[in-house]
């Protein structure tokens, strides 16, 4: 008797001579597997909230971020665009025929000796007739009003004005074959100043200069230098440079300022 009790779990020593038929047995019998599963799910869920968004990570990397650079552009700064040689002028404005009017010179009189006067003043009827202007032309009668057409005075024509130097373009200027052919211009051609070795100077001279329509360099001047001869080594080695590719709008070539640094390195 000992023995069996030990083997029966404590639903059948409580539900023992009972309706296990009832409800509540059936309840009892299953609450382990509900406990399980409910265990089960719960663990699911807390891996899924901790690690959820790592695994999302890991599926769907994000991409990296550029940040989009604003460049000021000032309109009024910019050359008008190029003039194609092959289009033909606009055709002049057709020309306005104003009705002629039929008139009669009359001025205020001027007391004269009759020998110096040449031609007499127009008469009463003449005046009725047309209508009174600083000269006689013919043309149509009764109209009231006389249109004097004035010369017009010779127009001035303008003088070419110098190139604008501009700040910025479509097409920067650049040194013929690029970046990396540039800094191998600089280091075969640069010297670097004794008192700068000897002091062990390092640093960056920032040089401005021109660039104009034909890739010409000129106007250097040294923004930001470092001193002990390595400012006027950077602007020696700037002209030697040979020409560069001008920058560009609409496709023409422009003058613009531009600057550049370089580099003075020990070692």
């Amino acid at each position: 008797m000992g023995y069996a009790l030990f083997k029966k779990s404590w639903k059948d020593i409580i539900f023992e001579k009972r309706n296990k038929e009832y409800g509540a047995y059936e309840l009892r019998e299953e609450y382990d597997g509900y406990i399980l599963r409910a265990l089960i799910i719960a663990v699911i869920f807390a891996f899924l909230s901790i690690a959820g968004p790592g695994i999302y990570k890991w599926l769907f990397p994000e991409k990296p971020f550029q940040r989009e650079e604003m460049i000021e552009v000032d309109l009024a700064k910019l050359p008008p665009p190029p003039e194609n040689p092959n289009e033909p002028p606009p055709p002049p404005p057709p020309k306005i025929e104003l009705p002629k009017v039929e008139t009669i010179k009359f001025l205020p009189p001027e007391v004269k000796k009759d020998e110096l006067v040449n031609e007499p003043p127009p008469t009463i009827e003449e005046v009725k007739e047309a209508v009174i202007s600083n000269k006689s032309e013919e043309g149509e009668k009764g109209d009231e009003t006389a249109i004097v057409v004035e010369e017009s005075a010779p127009v001035a024509i303008e003088e070419p004005k110098e190139e604008e130097v501009l700040l910025y373009a479509e097409q920067m200027p650049s040194f013929a074959g690029g970046y990396k052919e540039m800094m191998l211009f600089i280091q075969k051609n640069i010297v670097y100043p004794k008192e700068a070795l000897n002091m062990g100077i390092e640093g960056k001279v920032y040089v401005e200069f021109i660039v104009d329509a034909q890739g010409n360099l000129s106007n250097f001047i040294v923004k930001r230098g470092i001193g002990y001869g390595c400012d006027e080594a950077a602007v020696s080695v700037m002209k030697k440079m040979p020409r560069w590719e001008p920058a560009r709008v609409n496709g023409r070539p422009v003058k613009l300022k531009t600057s550049i640094p370089i580099v003075f390195k020990l070692g």
